[in-house]
């Protein structure tokens, strides 16, 4: 599967209350959500992950197969690149 960072028109706006300037699953574009739910089923929850410097997306997912971790960002993002290189190394 290619990689395809980014999450495409996310609201500036919509951040997790932490105070992480992250975005929380709830206020991604349901395109994002679709495209997630196609490889991994239903989201039953989400958990944004409080620390971190580099995805404006980062939580842990919970779906069917059991937990996983999902990072992302804007595609113009300047450190859009660093994403798509952890996921080259560390699928």
């Amino acid at each position: 599967m290619a990689v395809r960072p980014g999450i495409p028109g996310v609201p500036h706006g919509h951040r997790a209350p932490s105070g992480s300037g992250r975005v929380e699953w709830g206020c991604a574009p349901e395109e994002v959500h679709h495209a997630v739910e196609a490889l991994t089923g239903p989201v039953y929850a989400t958990a944004t992950a409080p620390a971190g410097m580099n995805a404006q997306f980062a939580a842990t997912l919970d779906v069917p197969a059991g937990k996983m971790f999902l990072k992302a960002m804007p595609r113009a993002h300047p450190s859009t690149f660093a994403l798509a290189n952890e996921a080259r190394i560390a699928p």
